[in-house]
């Protein structure tokens, strides 16, 4: 028998960040909730109806992607940083560094 065990309990936390998030993706929150209720499903039948186990597997595979889907947009994405605007590069965009090197405080 097979039983995937508490790994679904780790999933939803990660699904609502990765949902809230707004560096990832919407759709990969919402993947890996699928993801995550169709270990809960798997888990379920491996336990209750061991004989179909193999069909609800074969069907239920491109949901278990998600985890897949997730590696990869962090691996090809976010390795990507975003550019700095020019301001920040010419030094006017933060008004934090003119103070260092005039001596006087920005705290009046």
């Amino acid at each position: 028998m097979r039983y995937f065990g508490v790994l679904p309990s780790s999933f939803f936390p990660l699904r609502l960040l990765v949902y809230r998030s707004r560096f990832l993706p919407r759709f990969l929150g919402v993947w890996l909730s699928i993801d995550g209720f169709t270990y809960v499903i798997l888990s379920l039948t491996s336990v209750l109806l061991p004989q179909y186990f193999e069909k609800v597997y074969t069907i239920s595979q491109p949901a278990l992607f998600g985890e897949v889907a997730l590696m990869l947009w962090l691996v090809i994405k976010g390795a990507k940083p975003e550019p700095l605007p020019r301001s920040v590069i010419l030094g006017g965009g933060l008004g934090c560094t003119s103070w260092i090197v005039g001596g006087s405080s920005p705290i009046r």
